[in-house]
């Protein structure tokens, strides 16, 4: 079956790869309990057979859980709508101000309590010169 190269595509053929893949998955289950069944009462070959069904019907459930489903038969689209559907949000400085800007004062509290923290356990470690020298030097230059 073959998909819009779309978000709304990727999400179809994510629908369908998960009702696929939930299919398989339940036929697996039946067939480990058939193979108990057959195991319990002596008749190990139908067990065996069961088994083997239980592992074909496993790959099958994975199989349409990872790939299948044109256009996305090879990186699979579920990789794709994530890739190519969901924007990451911007994580820079300015965010990164921002937000500490807007915290509310729980929040400042637990931030400061956790650099106090992290202050407190290197307090007692060997001074670095050479480090904490480079470390200075690297805000001497300002952009």
């Amino acid at each position: 079956m073959a998909f819009p190269k779309t978000c709304a595509g990727a999400l179809s053929a994510i629908q369908q790869m998960c009702t696929s893949g939930s299919f398989y998955s339940l036929k697996a289950y039946g067939h480990t309990a058939d193979a108990y069944q057959h195991w319990s009462v002596g008749q190990d070959h139908a067990a065996i057979e069961d088994l083997c069904l239980v592992s074909y019907d496993l790959c099958n459930s994975t199989g349409y859980l990872a790939y299948n489903y044109e256009p996305w038969a090879y990186e699979g689209a579920l990789h794709w709508y994530l890739t190519h559907c969901i924007a990451a949000p911007v994580f820079d400085m300015d965010a990164i101000l921002s937000v500490m800007l807007s915290a509310d004062p729980i929040q400042v509290e637990y931030f400061v309590g956790l650099v106090d923290a992290y202050r407190q356990s290197i307090w007692n470690r060997p001074f670095n010169q050479d480090f904490y020298a480079a470390l200075a030097r690297g805000f001497m230059i300002w952009p």
